[in-house]
C-alpha cells in the first residue's frame, strides 16, 4: 500500500468514510436541524446527543491528527485572529432558513440524494452553486463587503 499514489489512498479513504457516514446517517436520521428541533419542540435529546458526539469526535480526531503530525492545523483558515461577527450572524440566519426550506441540513440532503430524492438533488445542486458563487463568483463582492465592515481584528486586541 506504500507504493500507491497519495491521491488514490485519499480518494479511497474518503469514499470509505463517506459510505460509513452515509449508512450511519441514514439509519439514525442524523441531521443538525432535526437534532435541534427534537430537543426544543419535543424535549427529546437523542439526536442532539449524537450531534454533540459527532462534534466531539471531530475535535478529538483533528487534534490527534495534529499531534501525530499528519495535519498542520496552524495553516487552517479557521485559526485566523479575526472575528467576522456580522458575516457569522447573517450567514447563520441564511443557513438556518435554508435548512428549514430544504427540509433538513446539508448532511441530510446528501443522504437523501443517495436515496434517490430528486428534490434533495436540486437542493444539493443549488447549495453547491450558491456556495461557489459566494466563495469566488457573483456573491463574492457582497460577502467581501460584509467581511470588511463586520470583522474585528483580535490580533490587535492583545488579549
Amino acid at each position: 500500500m506504500a507504493d500507491l499514489p497519495v491521491h488514490l489512498v485519499v480518494a479511497t479513504a474518503g469514499f470509505a468514510a463517506g459510505m460509513v457516514f452515509g449508512a450511519t446517517a441514514e439509519r439514525t436520521n442524523f441531521c443538525t436541524m432535526g437534532a435541534i428541533s427534537d430537543l426544543v419542540l419535543m424535549g427529546r435529546a437523542n439526536r442532539f446527543r449524537a450531534w454533540v458526539l459527532a462534534i466531539a469526535v471531530a475535535i478529538l480526531g483533528s487534534q490527534a491528527l495534529h499531534l501525530a503530525g499528519v495535519v498542520d492545523l496552524g495553516k487552517s483558515i479557521y485559526l485566523t485572529p479575526s472575528l467576522g461577527w456580522l458575516g457569522a450572524i447573517l450567514g447563520g440566519l441564511l443557513f438556518g432558513f435554508g435548512m428549514v426550506f430544504a427540509g433538513g441540513c446539508a448532511s441530510r440532503t446528501v443522504v437523501r440524494v443517495g436515496s434517490g430524492s430528486l428534490k434533495s438533488l436540486l437542493v444539493f445542486l443549488v447549495m453547491g452553486v450558491v456556495g461557489y458563487a459566494t466563495l469566488r463568483g457573483i456573491l463574492y463582492p457582497p460577502r467581501a463587503g460584509i467581511e470588511a465592515v463586520g470583522t474585528v481584528d483580535l490580533g490587535a486586541a492583545r488579549l
